[in-house]
């Protein structure tokens, strides 16, 4: 069977996930391709991207693997978060898992 979204599709939605500041706020709809959680622009925290302060993190996670709906790609999609997440974490996520999500509280550098 052929995948629905090949690889240089999830290559080029993957150069979304960074320096994505503007992009997201102009966005309607986040998604986080670690834990799968969805939200609006307003809930994400810029503060607690550790590597480029440019860059969304998931208010739930804290992984800096967001996307924003003004980046084209269809982030409600199921099979298309799905697919993204098994590209960008190599089946490695709380998405490939079935894990629950969780919110994660950062103190310094530690999880709680």
């Amino acid at each position: 069977m052929k995948a629905k979204f090949t690889q240089e599709y999830l290559e080029r939605a993957h150069d979304h996930v960074y320096l994505n500041a503007d992009e997201c706020n102009r966005s309607t709809s986040c998604r986080c391709f670690y834990c799968g959680y969805s939200f609006p622009p307003s809930e994400i925290d810029y503060i607690n991207s550790w590597f480029e302060p440019e860059t969304a993190s998931c208010p739930m996670c804290q992984i800096d693997a967001i996307i924003g709906d003004a980046s084209g790609y269809p982030v409600n999609d199921g099979e298309f978060v799905v697919a993204a997440s098994e590209f960008f974490f190599d089946g490695i996520s709380r998405i490939s898992d079935g894990r629950p999500v969780v919110r994660l509280k950062i103190i310094g550098l530690e999880v709680e």
